[in-house]
């Protein structure tokens, strides 16, 4: 009954007009995803938020969010953030903008790499997309690399 209270004010302060506050509320509702269904959805509408920092929190939160049953809204959200920037460490920025949208990019990659274990097919075909880009590098490239060895093996 706490925890539903807590997951209740934190779903609340998402709508918050600070960024920061939106991109804190993310977080820790990553930590009680475990026990509250209505967590996932509301990790994914943030995925499309106004402000990049919360954007990039969702996606690092929602591997371990992930829960089977949302698997449409979930390719969704994360596809829909690959189309931003580059991704990689050896990006050349030429404004702020570029980075957000590199940071934002990788961390939809990352994601994928943290979904990949659960063996959703449209995750591998993603990573083997992403593999195809010469924009991905460095150890962002590495990772991928590493999820689909681990997706081929199983």
């Amino acid at each position: 009954e706490d925890i539903e209270r807590v997951a209740g004010a934190l779903r609340g302060a998402l709508a918050d007009t600070d960024w920061a506050v939106r991109k804190s509320a993310v977080k820790a509702l990553g930590k009680c995803v475990s026990s509250h269904q209505e967590t996932l959805p509301a990790v994914l509408g943030m995925v499309c938020d106004s402000d990049w920092r919360v954007r990039k929190a969702a996606l690092e939160v929602i591997p371990s969010a992930y829960r089977q049953g949302l698997e449409e809204e979930l390719r969704a959200a994360v596809m829909s953030r690959l189309e931003d920037a580059e991704v990689g460490g050896n990006v050349r920025v030429y404004d702020e903008r570029s980075r957000c949208d590199s940071d934002v990019r990788t961390a939809a990659t990352l994601c994928l790499v943290g979904l990949a274990g659960h063996r959703q097919g449209w995750v591998v075909s993603a990573l083997e997309e992403v593999m195809g880009c010469d924009g991905t590098q460095g150890a962002v490239r590495e990772r991928v690399e590493e999820a689909l060895r681990t997706c081929r093996e199983e």
